[in-house]
């Protein structure tokens, strides 16, 4: 599989954009860390991910180096736009109980991904299939 590598540049843009969706969710009482590297688990799987706690309102945000698409700004925006959609839902998820933990982030997910259709729709379906999740390289790693 091919990778891309996001910049310094890629970088800004994405913090620039995630400060912007902040904002616009209403997540100003969270404390949010934006940074920029691979995770050594999945580096090729995820364009981001974010680690969070609800308690505190404290969430780090990732910018992932490795990329399965090339990034263009507008995946930066929508890469954080999904971010932030989890520290949206971030008080409901920590009410699940372990079980269902799973379960849940799938569900979540799949909210999401209906929500960046409705604002990304054309771009989602410039980079692949948006309407089929499995083939398109933007959603098919997130499920």
């Amino acid at each position: 599989m091919e990778t891309y590598k996001t910049t310094a540049k890629n970088f800004k843009v994405f913090a620039r954009h995630i400060k912007k969706w902040q904002k616009k969710m209403g997540l100003t009482g969270w404390s949010i860390f934006v940074s920029h590297k691979d995770d050594d688990k999945d580096a090729e799987e995820d364009c981001a991910w974010v680690q969070s706690d609800y308690q505190t309102m404290v969430a780090s945000i990732t910018l992932a180096v490795t990329w399965p698409i090339a990034p263009t700004d507008k995946l930066l925006d929508l890469t954080a736009f999904h971010e932030c959609r989890h520290l949206v839902t971030a008080p409901l998820m920590m009410l699940i109980p372990e079980p269902l933990q799973e379960i849940a982030c799938q569900e979540e997910h799949r909210l999401i991904i209906s929500e960046e259709r409705l604002l990304f729709g054309k771009a989602l379906s410039e980079y692949g299939d948006a309407d089929n999740q499995e083939n398109n390289p933007l959603t098919s790693k997130r499920l």
